[in-house]
């Protein structure tokens, strides 16, 4: 599947609604052991310019390189990132830790003309939004 969506990014919009984006997810982290980090980088149109793993950590936590999130989305000309990471305990609920680097990644991406599109945390079969409510289900992703 991550074939057949980034195959095509050179012709137009890779992912065309939220449903194919929850299933990459899913295929990426769902059933991984330990948390791992991935940023999914966008133009204004919302084409997929770059899919990369930003950090790979251990079954509660990841680290979070904001540097080199906002290093390769400048490289790629990015105007939109959503990162995503995986929670293998099945809980989806978000720490404070979380809370403050997506905080502080939307702030620095802004002043540089990027938005943080959204926060997803995957867990227990679901992918649930940090940025509508925190705990959200993103259902129809």
């Amino acid at each position: 599947m991550r074939r057949a969506l980034t195959e095509v990014v050179a012709t137009g919009p890779v992912i065309s609604s939220r449903r194919e984006v929850m299933m990459l997810l899913q295929a990426e982290l769902g059933s991984l052991r330990r948390e791992r980090l991935i940023a999914l980088y966008v133009d204004s149109k919302l084409r997929l310019l770059r899919i990369e793993r930003v950090s790979e950590g251990t079954r509660d936590s990841a680290p979070f390189d904001l540097g080199r999130i906002i290093q390769s989305g400048l490289e790629v000309g990015a105007s939109g990132i959503l990162l995503v990471h995986n929670h293998p305990s099945g809980d989806p609920a978000s720490s404070q830790s979380d809370r403050r680097a997506i905080s502080r990644l939307s702030s620095v991406a802004a002043d540089l003309d990027m938005h943080l599109i959204d926060a997803l945390v995957v867990a227990g079969g679901e992918c649930h939004s940090m940025l509508n409510g925190w705990i959200k289900t993103v259902r129809d992703l």
